[in-house]
């Protein structure tokens, strides 16, 4: 069951603000709900561009809290959907430009390095390997014949 919210200039918070809290919530780390709030201020900006455009004026407070109180569930969902929306183009765009510089990154150094590790690594196979062979021989065992099988 979704909760009443309060309404703007009816005891509730300032302009605008209940709707910050409904978006965002307590957690200001809330990037859907901070994308979302902007979505919203875009919004509620184009509506005073329009009043302004029609009847040449600012709008008043009482029609500010108007406009806050006609902010419904769907708004607030659809605000969401749009921040997500921005959000993944904004990834998407962040990966598709950064990938080369990425993929050079990681492939900086890297041959050498690995060059570096596997002659250190063969290099000590074999000496391990020679030091196998040397306790073999001076415990008379004979290698060879394990090997050929005689």
């Amino acid at each position: 069951m979704k909760q009443a919210r309060p309404v703007a200039g009816e005891g509730g918070p300032p302009e605008g603000k209940h709707v910050f809290r409904l978006l965002v919530g307590e957690d200001r780390n809330n990037v859907i709900g901070c994308v979302a709030y902007g979505v919203y201020r875009r919004s509620k900006l184009e509506w005073e561009e329009k009043l302004i455009s029609e009847k040449n004026r600012l709008p008043n407070g009482d029609e500010k809290a108007s406009f806050d109180a006609t902010v419904t569930d769907t708004n607030l969902d659809s605000y969401r959907n749009e921040a997500r929306s921005i959000l993944a183009e904004f990834a998407d765009e962040a990966v598709t430009t950064q990938t080369p510089e990425i993929m050079a990154r990681a492939m900086r150094g890297r041959f050498w390095r690995n060059v570096l590790a596997s002659m250190i690594g063969s290099a000590l196979f074999a000496i391990l390997l020679l030091i196998l062979v040397l306790i073999a021989a001076r415990s008379d065992i004979d290698l060879r014949s394990i090997f050929v099988g005689r």
